[in-house]
């Protein structure tokens, strides 16, 4: 019986040697689907028209693959096209070594990214001390999820006319099977000094959070988070920043075929020769269509497929595609919501701008379209307060004693206000109607 048993045990772990011998170069034959397809399939749709990939060579090992591809970018500024090869040497799973440790799952690459655009290729060479090394690397689960990792390396150069100092960077890219995505970039402190100028810049540090619930797709909710703990520029301008924080959000609008897009931004303390201490702007787009975005990526597309873009015919197309994202936008209706909060010459002061845009459905040429038609079509509703004191010992004083006189502005509880509203046609300012012909 023992015997029997130790057979069995033996079996099994030969089949289990043999098996994870098969498994790496099984995994081998499907390494261009699971490491390539993955990367093709998180670019959005919209700009892949934008983008050539062309494999140029692939060698497939037991345990290991390498490849290399061409990826070509056409831009519209430029001559020649971007152009980048890409060489990968592709570890294949299930255990896998790489310099984080043991890791279990298809396959690990490490990627190495070289330029063969001329205008680039110059510009790199003409920098003064040697670029930062590059560590970028993927990894492809066992559930096709993918994480890529880039590493980028400090940088110490100083000479007699300019000193560089920077810190690194680091950054992920965690793209789930659902395609549901997260991005993770810090940024090191990058210290910038022109000795001849006197000219300095100083980014303590930067970090960047992003998700999206799709991220092939440009039109899918997401959000971002970016935060700067502080930013000083010294020379003939002297202006110091800290605490800044920019949130941005994308998200399906109630309406049909539309987004929302909320932003905030936040500057804590600013020190400068300028008045202001402190800022915040909020900005919120409600119903915006999202066939204007489409329209906006297909005129990209089309200007980057002309033989010549700067052609007549490609001009003349170019203009053609913006009045048809002009008359998009004019069409149909949306809603724009900016609210501003600063301290400045010592007092806090608010602006609040609100604008409802019913668009325009039945216009159907430029040339038809008529003013009166624009502002009925349009509510607007504008709210500023200020700090009485602050600003009248500013030298604004004057030109706000004159606002006053004129019935522009008004003081209440130690607030200078303007309250303004334009609605059905009708133009009203602090209570009192303005004939809204005279500006026309």
């Amino acid at each position: 019986m023992g015997n029997r048993i130790l057979q069995v045990l033996l079996v099994l772990s030969a089949t289990i040697v043999l098996l994870l011998g098969i498994i790496p170069k099984v995994i081998g034959i499907s390494i261009r689907d699971a490491t390539f397809t993955s990367l093709f399939d998180l670019i959005p749709v919209e700009t892949r028209g934008q983008l050539r990939i062309n494999e140029t060579q692939f060698d497939n090992g037991w345990f290991r693959s390498t490849a290399q591809i061409n990826v070509s970018y056409t831009a519209l500024d430029l001559v020649d096209d971007l152009t980048m090869l890409v060489e990968f040497d592709i570890s294949h799973g299930p255990f896998i070594f790489t310099k984080a440790g043991l890791k279990f799952g298809l396959a690990h690459a490490t990627v190495q990214p070289s330029f063969n655009t001329a205008e680039i290729t110059s510009v790199l060479t003409q920098i003064p001390f040697e670029l930062p090394r590059l560590s970028f690397d993927l990894f492809v689960a066992f559930d096709q999820s993918l994480t890529a990792t880039i590493e980028v390396s400090p940088v110490s150069y100083d000479d007699s006319a300019a000193r560089v100092n920077f810190a690194g960077m680091s950054g992920s890219l965690q793209a789930n099977p659902d395609q549901s995505s997260e991005i993770l970039v810090s940024v090191g402190n990058l210290q910038l000094k022109d000795l001849n100028s006197q000219f300095g810049f100083n980014l303590a540090s930067l970090n960047l959070q992003s998700s999206s619930t799709q991220i092939s797709d440009i039109l899918a909710s997401r959000s971002a988070r970016l935060t700067i703990p502080a930013i000083n520029i010294s020379g003939p301008l002297e202006v110091s920043a800290r605490d800044i924080l920019i949130n941005s959000q994308i998200q399906k609008s109630a309406a049909a075929d539309a987004l929302d897009v909320y932003q905030d931004l936040r500057v804590a303390s600013i020190n400068s020769d300028f008045p202001f201490t402190s800022f915040s702007w909020t900005t919120e787009i409600k119903q915006f269509r999202t066939d204007i975005i489409r329209s906006y990526y297909e005129l990209i597309t089309d200007l980057q497929g002309q033989t010549n873009p700067n052609s007549s015919l490609a001009i003349d197309q170019s203009n053609f595609m913006n009045q048809q994202l002009g008359m998009l936008i004019v069409q149909n209706s949306l809603i724009l919501n900016n609210s501003i909060l600063a301290n400045a010459f010592d007092g806090d002061h608010s602006v609040d701008l609100k604008i409802n845009w019913a668009g325009l459905p039945n216009l159907k040429s430029a040339t038809d379209l008529n003013i009166s038609d624009v502002i009925n079509a349009m509510t607007m509703i504008l709210e500023i307060s200020l700090d009485e004191q602050a600003i009248m010992s500013s030298q604004f004083s004057e030109l706000v004693e004159a606002f006053v006189q004129q019935n522009f502005l008004r003081m209440e509880n130690d607030r200078i206000l303007l309250s303004g509203s334009l609605e059905n046609g009708a133009l009203n300012v602090n209570g009192e109607d303005i004939p809204i012909d005279q500006f026309f």
